[in-house]
Formats: C-alpha cells, structure tokens, sequence
C-alpha cells in the first residue's frame, strides 16, 4: 500500500513554522519525534531563541552563548527557566525575609537572582503642620540589587550533572568566603485541598498565589517525584557552614515564592497596587505587597457620592478611591514578620475618608481611615489595632 504523505508536510514552511510556534517545549520535542522533516523544522533556531525570550522578559537576546545553539540552551537550564519568567520571588527567612530579582544574563549565559536591597539616609524630622507633636520624617530610599553576593547562579555549563534524576537532584551554588555553602532545588506543589489544612505553606494565605508549597524543614516527603509534580512558582536553597573539618554548621532552608505579575501591576483603576519600600525607623526599610483586591466602581458613581468631578490633577477619573487597602510585608522584623499584615485601610472611598489634607507637605492627600499591627517582640499578641496614621512608603515597581 503506498503511504501518503501528511498534509502538514505539504504545508509552506513559513505556515508550518508559525503553527510550530504556538507549541510548548515539550510538545515540540514530541512532533520531533515523528519523523525527519519535522525534526528538521524543530531544530529551527528561531523558534527556540522566540522560547527563551519568552522566558525571559526585557532581555535582549541575539546569541546562544555559551551554547552552540538556542535548542541548546534552553535545554542546558531546562526546567529553571520558571526563574527568569516570574522575576520576583520573596522567602521565608525567619521573620525578615528576602525579596529577589531572577534574572537571564546573556553575556554570561547564566540564570541569576540577587537580592533587592533599599537604603535610606536618615534626616532631620519636621514637625507636621496638622499635629506638632508629630514629626515627619522626610523618606527618599536608594534601591539596588545586591551584586556582589548572588542569591542564585545556575551556570548552563555546571549545575547538571548526568544520571537521570538531574532535574530533581540538588544543584550546588557558588560558594561565599569559601566557607558558606548551599544548593538550589525544586519542590512539590501542593493541592488547593491541603491548603486549609497544611500547618506550613509558602506563600501564606494572605497572598493570592496560584500554587502553594509546603516550607517544613523535613524535606524528604516534598521533593518532587518527577517533574509533573514539581511546582514552577516556588523553589527552595540549602544553606551551610564547612570548614577544614567538613562539619556542617547552622544548616537552613529558605523556601521561595513567586508573586504572580497581577498582584504588583499597578492599573489606572488600582494605582496603588504594587511593591512599595515602608520606613520602619530601627528595623529600616522593609519591601511590602500593596493590595486593592475589591472591584472598584465606575467614576461616575464615586463622583456621585463624593461630590467630585471625577478628574484629578493629571487628568485621571478618580474611580481609584474605592474599596479596600491592604498592606503585606514581604519583608519584616521581629515585632511583625514577613507574610503578615503591616496594615489595612477597609475603604479608601468616602465611606473611610476623614479629611483631605490642607497642609503644606500633604496638600490635597486623602486621609482614610486604618488598622495596623501593634506586637511585642517576637510577634506576641499581634493584634490590628486602629490608627489614623500611616507609614511612609515609596513605589520601587
């Protein structure tokens, strides 16, 4: 019986190549499978440098260094590139925490994380027009990412080795002052079932996350038995002391979560929603997760109410005073960790409007009224207390 030929290898490579676009990775190495031709066109350099820039965002991306190619490449850090995809990843570091920027660089090859760090120099306080027994603090903080010690380096070249449990075994990271070891590996996602009923879970509940892991210190029962199974929002790090002994010291376990973008992605409805730097005094500058997670309503029926014109001085309707306003620390201190409330506005919009500011250094700002946390050290009785108050804080998104 003669074979007929698939109507898809009679197809102009331009449209065949663009339906091949539209395939995952791990479809693609399926069709390659198939037969010759179609190996042929999945070889294409095109599509997996269209892949890899998928992976990851605002990076410009001309060569496969230091691969041969861009198939190569992407499979020498495959499954990691859920790294450089996310970009923004927070930990459980006891209490504190770590907020870190993932990161694809091409001159190198590797995929990198650092930790984003803020600074503040402190000045002189000023008495606030309104209370003069309140002092304002002026806050102008200096972020930057921590260069000189990578959270991650995953270097194509390095991190696998060859048994065929690579993908699910822990890669060694670069060493600190040859003395401060840890690995990188991955972890299984949890079921939305185990969620209510799970005693450690990152990220916590506070934050809507579309996977959850558990951050228990016994490893063994959340390692991903294969790669369905691990998650690709969340990752975790070993860390350690050696020395000449090979004794290990102080040995830890940060677990990671992503943030997923629409948490963080300001709008012109949500101008608010975002990560911002707070102003912690002793503690110093703290990164925090600014929710407005209310549906808000159209201009025309705030205006109504507020007696507004439903335009600001920039032009923009002002159905942004509506509904709630929460504050997440993603970093934190003893007195309140990270994953914990730092404070709440219930209604930004007329319903929790006390007055707009008259004076000088706020002119025009609406106070609302708030929540916010209150505890002893070590987190005792951290209970939201009211407060009209609110701490300084400036946009690093």
């Amino acid at each position: 019986m003669a074979r007929t030929r698939s109507p898809l290898l009679a197809l102009p490579t331009e449209l065949l190549q663009r339906i091949l676009s539209c395939l995952s990775p791990e479809s693609l190495a399926s069709v390659s499978g198939t037969c010759r031709q179609l190996y042929n066109h999945t070889e294409s350099d095109f599509l997996w440098r269209n892949i890899i820039r998928e992976n990851s965002p605002g990076i410009l991306l001309e060569s496969p260094f230091p691969c041969r190619s861009f198939k190569e490449l992407f499979v020498a850090h495959y499954p990691h590139w859920f790294l450089p995809r996310h970009k923004v990843w927070f930990s459980d570091d006891t209490a504190s925490g770590k907020l870190i920027i993932a990161r694809y660089d091409p001159r190198r090859g590797c995929i990198e994380a650092y930790r984003l760090v803020a600074e503040h120099a402190r000045s002189e306080p000023e008495h606030w027009e309104h209370d003069q027994e309140v002092d304002v603090l002026p806050f102008d903080p200096h972020l930057q990412l921590h260069l000189d010690k990578p959270i991650i380096k995953l270097d194509p070249t390095a991190v696998h080795s060859k048994h065929s449990k690579r993908f699910l075994s822990e890669i060694p990271l670069p060493t600190v002052n040859g003395s401060v070891h840890s690995t990188f590996f991955l972890t299984q996602h949890l079921g939305s079932a185990l969620w209510a009923t799970a005693m450690d879970l990152w990220p916590p509940l506070v934050i809507p996350a579309l996977q959850r892991v558990s951050n228990s210190y016994n490893v063994a029962w959340s390692l991903p038995k294969d790669l369905t199974q691990a998650s690709d929002q969340a990752f975790r790090i070993r860390q350690w002391m050696e020395f000449a002994s090979d004794a290990r010291m102080g040995e830890s376990i940060e677990t990671y979560s992503t943030l997923m973008s629409e948490l963080w992605t300001p709008t012109q409805q949500k101008p608010w929603r975002g990560i911002w730097v707070g102003d912690y005094l002793r503690h110093g500058c703290e990164f925090l997760l600014l929710r407005q997670p209310d549906t808000v309503s159209p201009a025309s029926a705030v205006n109504e109410r507020e007696g507004g014109s439903g335009h600001s001085s920039r032009g923009q309707t002002h159905d942004i005073y509506e509904g709630r306003l929460e504050a997440i620390k993603l970093t934190g201190d003893p007195y309140v960790p990270r994953g914990e409330y730092s404070w709440i506005a219930e209604d930004i919009g007329s319903g929790g409007l006390l007055r707009v500011a008259e004076e000088e250094e706020f002119r025009g700002a609406r106070i609302v009224r708030s929540k916010a946390h209150i505890a002893g050290e070590g987190f005792i009785d951290g209970e939201p207390s009211p407060d009209q108050s609110s701490h300084a804080s400036k946009p690093c998104n």
